[in-house]
């Protein structure tokens, strides 16, 4: 508990309730400061990081004490973790992601942000995760006794090379301990035969499936084996395990999941992992940085060794970075563009590097392969969809005519200058087809860049990457998505590269970080069995290649970044706020925060403002949606902009029959603003009422709307449509309110009383006052009239018509009493919807 002393003799966990409940994924940006102010035999410590995009800082440090205990943290946040987290995975398959959002998935009773004290070879080792505001700076406090720790011997870090009885594989091995050792490491080879003849069996962890029962037959014994000589390593000072070889060689630990078990099949359930032997102890916590080279063919070997041969070289290249993604799951949240826009700003603080972000905002995605970028950036980070052997995206086409799109295949991976590659991306880090049959032709895209000297590291997953969404931020239309699923510890990963020297060692962190938010705590309940999300994240998470290899990002001078937070945004006079759930419905009760609606009326240019400088771009996309937030269309919208007096005027063309959601996207040097806003409503003009936006009144995204004058019913509009003209005569004479709503509130069947809320602020954009309506006709004053627009231009009186949009066909039933001259009604009953 906090106050107690912890030192490195044994592993301890602090636990500091930062509040109640604490949200979601760790997204964060990690260097620090220290200061040691000694006093009765104490010294103080202060450990500062910055919030990054997602919400929360990770400080990590090594320091030479025997104990140290927590006195405090300051700039932390309460943020609330959402209930149920909306799931889906990497896969190319909607069925898939149907299936995956039907797992009742909830959180524990007690969820925590926590401080691990860690030991480590000659001192402790920290490392917090603390929520706050992005950009904003959080400091961790601490006690510690006893300074200057010395071990007995001071050879630097250790290194082991785990290789299976092979003169050809040990000949390669030599060569990367050669490498490492002129960096000044202590390298160690060892053989597979030497660990099985001089170690015992370790207890294997609960997780573990059985060879021959529910995995393949693998040498079991062998593992645990490993796992007992590795706790004597980390004794010993070993910070880095390399392992070369394929799974029937060196054998991983294949790990159970009853999640992909129940959604994909128990075959697949098996995961080849690595994690226990980072984390050979079982505490939930990675002591050593593990990287495997799963091939040992002579060519394979050759390449790779070459490739981090000229790595260690460096070059220019090394500080190019290339970000993409779009929509994979095809949700108006784009998250795998909103997750290559949040790398984009963790990786600022990068010192002289070039970053190039692909995104469907950018207009450089769609249609765009990889395969032309393959070789020429340093690192990469590719959100889309996998398949083991090929990347895909998704392309949208309307509700039926979506498709999917190539991206990359293993078969284009020829070569290049190494780099390190990051992708949530089903399957592609797939490596152990020498025991088992992959459901794709091998190699997989992460084996064949390693294997090929495209990658010196490739982190990835093996099998069913699974995807959570946590929650969604609004701060005056600045939205951002929490991630907590597989794309979570790949950005973690980014944030440590400052302060880490290591690929190998970022990677460890980043794990370890992300294994400490509430994030990963979420546990999915099947039919057998239950897991947590994190379990399944970092049991299936791959890092291919040597962990030792060198991270040319690292900045040793551990200083604390300033951070950068995107500036708000400033709406049009009379703009009103609503929840940012109206971005994403089906997820509006995990939602915090507003963005801006506002009614442009008869102008296609709206003016906004952010503050401070002009962006070095800007992009804007009205985006048109179904059933609340599913992605199915857009419109590019031209946007200029113009330097003002300490602000930036932005000018975003909106065309009148364009959708109401529109996402701008700001990208400055120091990172990325994503925000949206609404531009609908009601107005009239030349003696019509125009309508624009009317797809924000729809949840569905194709239900009939009503025209209501002082409460009455007076026009019907079909569904599916952005914009409409009616003209004045189609209604009433004289004064009066016209208002236009769905027939039915469906957003009460989908969002509850929380886009009930909203959708009652919404509505006010779309009410317009008639103060005198000369040209209306006394016809229309008592009863229902369908619009022109509606192809019917006599009025209802007990009919039945069918409305036909598509291949779809919605039968709809009206019925128009006059009760009286003085008292008229309208009824519109809408009684089924079907697909035919």
């Amino acid at each position: 508990m906090v106050g107690e002393w912890f030192g490195g003799c044994i592993g301890v966990r602090i636990f500091m309730f930062v509040g109640l409940l604490l949200a979601i994924v760790a997204a964060v940006v990690q260097p620090i400061a220290a200061h040691a102010t000694p006093g009765n035999n104490t010294a103080r410590i202060v450990l500062e990081g910055v919030v990054g995009p997602n919400g929360y800082a990770a400080v990590y440090a090594e320091l030479s004490y025997k104990a140290c205990r927590v006195s405090g943290v300051e700039g932390a946040a309460k943020p609330a973790l959402a209930a149920k987290p909306v799931l889906f995975a990497f896969a190319p398959d909607p069925a898939l992601w149907q299936a995956l959002n039907n797992i009742a998935v909830a959180l524990p009773a007690q969820v925590q942000s926590t401080i691990a004290v860690e030991p480590a070879y000659d001192g402790v080792e920290v490392l917090a995760v603390v929520p706050g505001k992005p950009g904003s700076k959080v400091s961790v406090e601490l006690s510690c006794l006893g300074s200057g720790i010395k071990t007995d011997e001071d050879d630097g870090p250790g290194m082991i090379i785990i290789v299976p009885d092979d003169t050809l594989v040990e000949m390669y091995a030599e060569d990367i301990a050669k490498l490492h050792r002129e960096m000044g490491l202590n390298v160690r080879i060892v053989t597979t035969s030497y660990i099985y003849e001089n170690y015992p069996e370790a207890e294997l962890p609960s997780d573990v499936c059985r060879p021959g029962e529910t995995a393949p037959e693998y040498n079991e014994s062998l593992a645990a084996k490993i796992i007992s000589f590795l706790r004597e390593a980390v004794d010993a000072g070993v910070n880095y395990v390399l392992i070369i070889g394929g799974a029937a060689e060196v054998p991983p630990v294949y790990v159970c999941s009853p999640i992909l078990s129940e959604l994909v099949s128990p075959r697949e359930a098996a995961i080849p992992s690595d994690y226990y032997y980072s984390d050979p102890d079982y505490d939930n916590y990675l002591e050593l940085a593990v990287g495997r080279i799963p091939f040992t063919d002579a060519l394979s070997l050759s390449m790779y060794v070459n490739s981090l041969k000229r790595w260690v070289e460096g070059g220019s290249w090394q500080n190019n970075m290339l970000l993409a993604g779009g929509a994979p799951f095809a949700t108006s949240l784009m998250i795998g563009e909103s997750a290559a826009e949040q790398a984009y700003t963790i990786l600022s603080q990068l010192e002289n590097t070039a970053r190039n972000i692909l995104g469907i905002s950018f207009g450089n995605y769609l249609g765009q392969s990889f395969t032309s970028y393959i070789g020429l950036y340093g690192l990469y980070y590719l959100v889309a969809h996998g398949t083991g052997s090929a990347m895909l995206d998704y392309v949208p086409g309307g509700l039926w005519n979506y498709d999917f799109e190539l991206k990359l295949s293993q078969a284009e991976i020829l070569g290049g200058k190494p780099a390190v590659y990051l992708t949530p991306a089903c399957r592609v880090g797939y490596w152990d087809y020498d025991l088992t049959q992959p459901p794709f032709i091998p190699p997989s895209i992460g084996v064949k860049l390693v294997s090929r000297g495209a990658a010196v590291a490739f982190i990835g997953y093996s099998r069913i990457a699974i995807e959570a969404i946590t929650g969604i931020k609004g701060d005056k239309g600045l939205v951002r998505v929490e991630l907590s699923g597989a794309d979570a510890p790949l950005l973690l990963f980014m944030q440590h590269l400052p302060n880490a020297p290591t690929l190998g060692e970022a990677w460890r962190r980043a794990v370890n970080s992300y294994l400490l938010t509430p994030g990963s705590h979420y546990v999915a309940f099947m039919v057998e069995g239950e897991e947590e999300i994190g379990h399944l994240v970092s049991r299936e998470a791959v890092y291919l290649g040597d962990p030792a290899a060198p991270n040319p990002w690292y900045q040793a001078s551990n200083t604390t970044s300033t951070g950068w937070e995107a500036p708000q945004l400033q709406p049009p006079t009379g703009a009103v706020e609503v929840g940012v759930g109206f971005v994403a419905m089906p997820i509006a009760k995990y939602s915090e925060g507003d963005i801006w609606a506002f009614n442009p009326a008869a102008n296609e240019t709206v003016e906004l403002r952010l503050e401070g400088s002009c962006p070095a771009s800007v992009s804007a996309l009205a985006l048109y949606r179904v059933e609340g937030y599913v992605f199915i269309d857009m419109q590019e919208l031209n946007v200029t902009t113009t330097s003002g007096d300490g602000y930036c005027v932005v000018m975003v063309n909106i065309k009148r029959d364009s959708p109401g959601l529109v996402r701008l996207v700001t990208l400055y040097n120091d990172g990325i603003g994503v925000y949206y806003f609404i531009a609908a409503g009601s107005y009239l003009e030349n003696d019509t009422l125009q309508i624009r936006g009317l797809d924000i009144l729809e949840t569905i995204g194709d239900e009939p709307l009503i025209v209501e004058a002082n409460g009455t019913v007076v026009s019907v509009l079909p569904g599916g449509a952005t914009s409409m003209a009616i003209a004045l005569e189609e209604l009433p004479a004289g004064a009066y309110i016209v208002q236009v709503r769905p027939v039915h509130r469906y957003d009460l069947i989908y969002g509850g009383d929380i886009i009930a809320r909203e959708m009652a602020k919404i509505a006010k954009l779309f009410q317009v006052e008639v103060s005198a309506n000369p040209r209306g006709s006394e016809a229309n004053s008592g009863g229902v009239q369908d619009s022109k627009l509606a192809g019917d231009e006599s009025p209802l009186v007990d009919v039945s018509q069918d409305l036909h949009r598509g291949n779809e066909v919605y039968p709809v039933f009206y019925a128009a009493i006059a009760v009286s001259a003085v008292m008229p009604t309208a009824i519109l009953l809408v009684w089924r919807r079907q697909r035919l």
